[in-house]
């Protein structure tokens, strides 16, 4: 068979359809709907009346969850959604989608007549770059190679020594990574003792991996601030649904 490409829609099938799925699942499609952007299709949404709504709400009946439906609409619409499946179509609902629309910030894209830029704002992790780069033609091997190299993370960590903060900045910057820590931080203002210290780290995964690898056979333990920072990069690919979808 053959399909034009140029007519296809992303649809990321919201609703309980397999035994295993639970309204969390739902939720987190909708949270995280601007991540099918990297398709660079429309996305549809059908969230009206869904069981997930009934669920939150404690509504059992379907015809009483409208106030649900209009609330879950206004977000998707909000997250990315250009086309939305509903029972209601009314005034109401539409001015809604308008005013969602409206605030929903669009991407920013230049052109001189020749050449086009535009500003990718819609990959947050590293598989949404693999696709994406996977959709402009880079090789599987290169895509995979690239991916923990395109997202930048933060991570705050707090509670830190000041001997704890000034190192992970300098592990950082030898990894082409930053840490944001205080302005004081390098004086004597504080006690070298003291757990006050708050440290913003800045980097990409592969930055951070090489850290974690780094701090696991340091002192002042530091190695227990590595186990963090890996334990909360593993955390953040916790991607349920998406894994199944992808």
């Amino acid at each position: 068979m053959n399909y034009d490409l140029n007519k296809l829609i992303i649809d990321p099938g919201i609703g309980r359809w397999i035994p295993e799925k639970t309204y969390e699942y739902d939720l987190s499609i909708i949270d995280n709907l601007d991540q099918f952007k990297i398709f660079e299709k429309p996305i549809l949404v059908g969230i009206s009346r869904k069981s997930f709504i009934g669920t939150i709400l404690n509504k059992q009946n379907p015809l009483e969850r409208y106030n649900g439906s209009l609330a879950a609409v206004v977000i998707a619409v909000y997250k990315g959604a250009n086309i939305i499946r509903t029972h209601d179509v009314n005034e109401q609902i539409i001015e809604m989608i308008k005013i969602a629309h409206a605030i929903r910030s669009n991407q920013l894209i230049l052109e001189d007549g020749q050449n086009k830029a535009s500003l990718v704002t819609f990959i947050k992790d590293p598989l949404q770059a693999q696709i994406f780069q996977r959709l402009i033609g880079v090789s599987p091997e290169g895509s995979k190679i690239m991916a923990n190299k395109t997202v930048t993370k933060l991570i705050l960590l707090e509670n830190l020594t000041t001997p704890q903060a000034l190192i992970l900045k300098q592990e950082m910057l030898a990894r082409g990574g930053d840490a944001a820590i205080h302005k004081n931080a390098i004086t004597t203002e504080f006690s070298k003792y003291d757990r006050i210290q708050k440290v913003l780290l800045i980097g990409t995964e592969k930055q951070f991996y090489s850290l974690v690898e780094k701090l696991k056979n340091q002192q002042l333990e530091l190695n227990k601030i590595g186990i963090l920072i890996e334990q909360i990069l593993e955390r953040s690919k916790d991607y349920k649904f998406l894994h199944k979808i992808f």
